[in-house]
């Protein structure tokens, strides 16, 4: 690719994504864009993954729409008219806004292909945003900010590679028999400049700010610069930069402070907020405070605080009896997330033990009552849930919430966090249970339930066999519990079942069966 240096290879998982934890766990990939230049880094205080795209039945990030919506309710330049009008922004703002605005329209008229349609999907998004009169002077920094940074990525950079899943999520369990491994791309994050401030291509969507993302690299270099002693990775000068490039790219929404996301997501339009992500922006920038003495710092984290005491789709908070539970997104209100629940009341109670906060300790002992209830709920007994009543954790989010559970842990001692930090750690460990149920017997030509119980999510190779050949084959991805995979006998005879699951951790587990077809 012109224009870029590779320093290293690109890290890859071989499961699905992992969500950005409040604590940098791994070195993370990023581009960074520098005059003609995008040069390939390796971000040790970057978390590994970002937002949201949780179990596979989970929503994924969505593609904007073909065309805007712009036409049922006011333009950019409306929006830019009005807040000038009522001295929102100064007259240089409204100058600097419209240039952008018009300077991304110019580019994408030139462009084609993939650059035209991600650079179009941004400038859809600016105006979408407008038309349901929600561009206020206070999200006009990020919008902006963010539609310069893809106007210079998508009309005269180099693009970086598109992450790319295998489709067969199971060939990593199985190689052999597969030929290939499947792989899942760390996401396409980058930087610009000497901003620290970390764009995510959402392909479909173009360049997003990612929040829980720069608030974990901030929680990361807060962790590796207080450190006994301090890591090689600490560096002040960029978590100053960062921390306040992130409180000049705040949105009031309503009568709160909230870091926003800007694309559509699993049923949702923007902009909507995660209590996960606004959990770890109060605990990064009250430990800036505590590191910098910086009170801007510890305001933006106080005004966040709105997200937690406003129920949806405005804030997070859900009450239930004998407390409240914190929302991973806004707009989902009957969708409870442990992991993201948890390090919501993580937050809470770091920020409220430095600011000596009397209403975030309120609001931490409101949602702690909760997830110490919730936490048990979570358990298998061989695995986590993702969410209550939902499916299992992959890799990446069960090892988030064993980290969680041990972080409250250690801030409570509570026995339920200990006890269920230690359980979900030694669920790593152990290989899947796997039974075969049945049938023993059944008829040519018939459709066929071949049943088995599993003990927590796994894929799984179902073969069957007559004298040395295959007659039938399966290979899924299944949660625990009673599952079955169809099988139409075509013949006759005395038939051997094999089945053999491979958890997370590709430990694998076999069981044998016969089933005579009459």
């Amino acid at each position: 690719m012109p224009g870029m240096r590779r320093r290293l290879p690109i890290a890859l998982c071989t499961v699905a994504a992992a969500l950005a934890a409040a604590q940098a766990a791994a070195a993370s990939p990023v581009y960074v864009v520098r005059g003609d230049r995008v040069e390939l880094t390796d971000d040790p205080t970057l978390p590994a993954d970002d937002l949201p795209t949780g179990p596979a039945a989970c929503a994924r990030p969505q593609p904007a729409p073909a065309r805007a919506r712009a036409a049922a309710g006011p333009s950019v330049g409306d929006a830019l008219h009005d807040a000038y009008a009522h001295h929102r922004i100064t007259r240089a703002q409204d100058a600097e806004y419209r240039g952008m605005y018009a300077a991304a329209r110019r580019a994408h008229g030139r462009l084609s292909g993939l650059r035209r349609s991600e650079l179009g999907a941004a400038i859809r998004t600016l105006q979408q945003i407008a038309a349901r009169g929600q561009l206020s002077a206070s999200r006009m920094p990020a919008l902006f900010l963010q539609l310069e940074r893809n106007t210079e990525l998508w009309s005269r950079r180099p693009i970086p590679p598109r992450p790319v899943i295998h489709p067969d999520p199971c060939a990593a369990f199985f190689p052999a028999r597969s030929g290939a491994r499947a792989r899942a791309a760390q996401p396409t994050r980058m930087t610009f400049g000497d901003s620290p401030l970390i764009f995510q291509w959402y392909p479909g969507n173009g360049l997003q700010i990612q929040p829980l993302a720069n608030f974990g690299k901030a929680n990361g270099l807060w962790s590796a610069c207080t450190r006994t002693p301090p890591s090689r990775d600490c560096d002040l000068d960029t978590l100053r930069r960062l921390l306040d490039d992130l409180v000049s790219i705040a949105s009031r929404r309503g009568s709160l402070t909230a870091w926003e996301y800007w694309f559509p997501f699993g049923g949702g339009s923007p902009p909507w907020i995660s209590g996960l992500t606004e959990g770890t922006a109060i605990q990064a920038l009250a430990r800036g405070y505590a590191l910098f003495g910086d009170r801007r710092y510890l305001d933006a984290a106080r005004d966040a605080l709105g997200a937690f005491r406003a129920g949806p789709p405005l804030g997070v908070r859900r009450p239930v009896p004998g407390g409240a539970r914190y929302l991973e997104y806004s707009f989902a209100p009957s969708l409870f997330i442990v992991n993201g629940f948890l390090q919501a009341v993580i937050g809470l109670h770091d920020y409220a033990e430095i600011a000596r906060s009397p209403t975030a300790r309120r609001l931490y002992r409101e949602g702690e009552r909760v997830a110490a209830r919730d936490l048990p709920r979570a358990d298998t007994g061989a695995w986590s849930l993702y969410s209550l009543g939902g499916a299992e954790s992959d890799l990446n989010y069960h090892r988030l919430l064993r980290d969680f559970a041990q972080g409250l842990c250690d801030r409570t001692r509570k026995a339920v966090y200990c006890r269920t930090a230690a359980r979900f750690a030694a669920y790593m460990k152990r290989h899947p249970r796997l039974s075969f149920r049945g049938p023993r017997t059944a008829r040519a030509g018939r459709a066929t339930p071949i049943r088995f119980h599993l003990s927590k999510i796994s894929c799984v190779q179902v073969t069957v066999t007559r004298g040395g050949r295959t007659a039938f084959s399966s290979r899924a991805s299944y949660g625990h519990g009673h599952r079955s995979v169809t099988w139409v006998p075509r013949a006759p005879g005395r038939y051997r079942v094999r089945l053999e699951a491979a958890d997370l951790r590709n430990h694998h587990t076999v069981a044998l069966g016969t089933i005579a077809v009459r």
